[in-house]
């Protein structure tokens, strides 16, 4: 009897290593008009395991999808982008339109709590490091693909300005770096020699400038982003609700681990990181000097420019008092006219004020 040959065993494919993360990962999943698919849960980041998981519920309606998670910084509020139904306002077939809201989700119960009502169709949500919401819109929407600026307290929004890059599927993210990152589409291809493309893209955005840059192609369309600070590291899932990271040299992606298996048919829409945050650094604020002739008759301006370097969080401004004092010139002597007052600094800007 023949000695049989062995068959070779297959090489095992290693695990991620897991990250060093402390903290707490979000995700909420699209229902697909299926009230109990809309769920918020926690997603392990090393390889993509849900725990915790809740319905998404808002009084008075049925939550029939969910589009978008995002965590304010500083506070880890939960901002979500929901479409509801009822007997007066039914979901639109399309998935666009009047009947999404920003609401806050309590991710403990899944309860959520009502904001407003987008004046478009909102895809995705992502903060600013001074806690400042921008939104992104959907291919199908009014105004597609464009970025706007949403009030945290009634959901208005204020057009910034349109992306055009990509194809269905936006999602957007910031990094520590300021930039704000941008997926759409899926299969990109180069089609010119000045950088052309066409097809999926991820892509930087610098919102001050609006200058949008070509990272690389987006392989599959992609449906959550999110920054993890202390990982150090852009999350990002796809259609497939696979989870990686992708890197922001040229996009490519490393594989995590998939929450197909726990969701099924309904999707990943989120991946919010919430993270201890370091101690704010204290704003550094700076008044020119001015000198100027005085002359011998009627009056000189002097306009002082008062500059903070940076824009505080919303509901937290920054105020600065000033006031003139006698030094060689005196107001007894008629050398200038006393002046005293305060400036205030918000969340919106601008860094720079003037005094005279």
């Amino acid at each position: 009897t023949p000695t049989p040959t062995p068959t070779p065993a297959g090489t095992p494919t290693p695990s991620p290593t897991p990250f060093d993360f402390d903290g707490t990962v979000y995700g909420i999943s699209n229902g697909f008009d299926d009230p109990e698919g809309n769920l918020i849960y926690k997603i392990n980041p090393s390889n993509a395991d849900l725990s915790d998981i809740h319905q998404v519920t808002l009084a008075g309606f049925t939550v029939r999808r969910s589009q978008a998670l995002a965590a304010r910084p500083g506070d880890g509020v939960l901002f979500a982008v929901i479409q509801v139904g009822n007997d007066q306002e039914e979901s639109r077939p399309d998935g666009g339109g009047s009947n999404r809201r920003l609401v806050t989700v309590d991710p403990t119960t899944g309860v959520a709590t009502n904001i407003g009502t987008l004046s478009e169709a909102v895809s995705y949500l992502a903060f600013r490091s001074n806690s400042v919401l921008i939104g992104v819109t959907g291919d199908g929407a009014t105004t597609p693909e464009t970025l706007y600026q949403i009030s945290q307290t009634t959901a208005a929004m204020t057009q910034l300005f349109p992306l055009g890059n990509g194809e269905d599927g936006e999602i957007i993210a910031f990094h520590e770096n300021g930039l704000l990152y941008h997926s759409s589409g899926y299969g990109g291809i180069p089609t010119g020699p000045e950088g052309e493309f066409e097809g999926g893209v991820f892509e930087s955005v610098n919102v001050d400038t609006e200058e949008v840059t070509f990272v690389g192609p987006a392989p599959t369309e992609a449906f959550a982003m999110g920054y993890s600070r202390t990982i150090g590291e852009m999350f990002l899932s796809d259609i497939s609700s696979d989870l990686y990271t992708v890197s922001i040299v040229d996009g490519s992606r490393s594989f995590r681990g998939t929450m197909e298996d726990q969701l099924g048919r309904w999707d990943n829409r989120g991946i919010a990181f919430i993270e201890e945050s370091p101690t704010p650094p204290v704003p550094l604020i700076t008044i020119d000097s001015v000198t100027r002739t005085e002359g011998n008759a009627g009056t000189t301006a002097y306009t002082f420019s008062v500059q903070v370097n940076q824009l505080p969080p919303p509901g937290f401004p920054i105020t600065v008092q000033y006031t003139t004092v006698d030094g060689t010139a005196t107001v007894a002597n008629s050398d200038y006219q006393a002046a005293a007052g305060t400036l205030t600094f918000t969340s919106t800007g601008p860094t720079l004020q003037t005094v005279t």
